[in-house]
């Protein structure tokens, strides 16, 4: 069978095994690829030799399997497509680029969000709980108490208030922080006291204990924690990066935890990934650093699974998508 139907979607045939139930109502317009690159209907197994998708999934499934680059040039070769549900929250990585320059409604997923936000909490939770010199008190057998600070009061700055700022807000609100969040453009948020503009918010890190970069990364924010951020925030506060490595310059942040501005960073992200062995990351006193895995948890398959779902009955439907990323966002 040679063509595609008008609304026909690709997805991985992983991903339609691990769903099936749940993609029933859909079967119709479903084509699968499998790991070899054979694309075939999800009804009747009918291979498809010309495959022009309208949509398309590019999520874990694809980017693991062997069959990753046939299924993006299925998708950019084409005419058809109008629709790209992308596996990531954020559309700044070189794939994605094509797509948006096209008019394609890249939608973005936001499942990875709780793990994201959990990590921050635990991140920052170990730091003021005292968590490494509480471990090394223990190795050496000393029964010594440790005392630490309370997030109750404190005051945190959430730069991008997004699906895992919003998720870091509402932990951080439970914990009795203040929370105030950078955006765009003002606004208001259940999940915050105050929501700034991005215009403000050099203003705002003198007086911020914790300061998240949840931001996407574009031209407007690559390397917007610069010498003069890190000047500005407030001594000894505690600095989280989320978002992408190159929000950072990683020279400036070094300069200011020399001098406890911040006093502490916690690093999921960095320039170059993986870290090099040399990177004085890896040993400074001041730094908790992670693999750029904040993204693994548990729930994180299953959250994006809903979220493609539910865009695809919108798809099929004509209703609008949810979770359209902005062009200016992309690289």
């Amino acid at each position: 069978m040679s063509g595609g139907e008008p609304g026909d979607v690709l997805i991985m045939q992983a991903a339609h095994a691990r769903l099936e139930r749940e993609l029933a109502p859909w079967r119709d317009a479903l084509l699968l690829m499998d790991d070899a690159g054979t694309v075939t209907r999800a009804t009747g197994g009918a291979a498809v030799r010309d495959p022009r998708p309208a949509g398309a999934w590019y999520g874990p499934d694809v980017w693991y399997s062997p069959a990753a680059a046939a299924f993006l040039d299925c998708a950019h070769n084409s005419p058809s497509l109008r629709w790209l549900q992308a596996g990531t929250a954020g559309v700044d990585a070189a794939v994605y680029a094509p797509f948006l320059r096209r008019g394609i409604a890249v939608t973005t997923s936001h499942g990875f969000a709780p793990g994201m936000a959990d990590q921050v909490m635990a991140g920052v939770l170990d730091h003021w709980q005292r968590g490494p010199e509480r471990r090394r008190l223990r190795a050496g057998g000393k029964w010594q108490p440790t005392p630490f600070r309370e997030l109750a009061g404190s005051r945190w700055l959430i730069i991008g208030f997004g699906a895992v700022g919003r998720e870091v807000a509402r932990r951080a609100a439970a914990f009795g922080a203040q929370v105030t969040g950078v955006a765009r453009t003002a606004g208001t948020d259940a999940l915050a006291g105050r929501i700034v503009p991005l215009g403000a918010l050099h203003a705002e890190l003198p007086a911020a204990d914790v300061v998240i970069l949840s931001i996407a990364l574009n031209a407007a924010t690559r390397g917007m924690a610069d010498a003069a951020f890190f000047a500005a925030m407030k001594p000894g506060a505690t600095l989280v990066n989320v978002g992408r490595g190159a929000l950072v310059d990683e020279g400036a942040l070094l300069d200011g935890l020399a001098r406890g501005q911040p006093g502490h960073a916690v690093l999921d992200v960095f320039v170059q990934e993986p870290l090099p062995s040399g990177s004085p990351f890896w040993t400074h006193p001041a730094v908790t650093m992670t693999p750029h895995d904040s993204w693994a948890s548990a729930g994180a398959t299953s959250n994006n699974d809903a979220t493609f779902a539910a865009n695809l009955g919108r798809f099929l439907a004509g209703l609008p998508l949810q979770g359209v990323a902005v062009p200016e966002d992309a690289r």
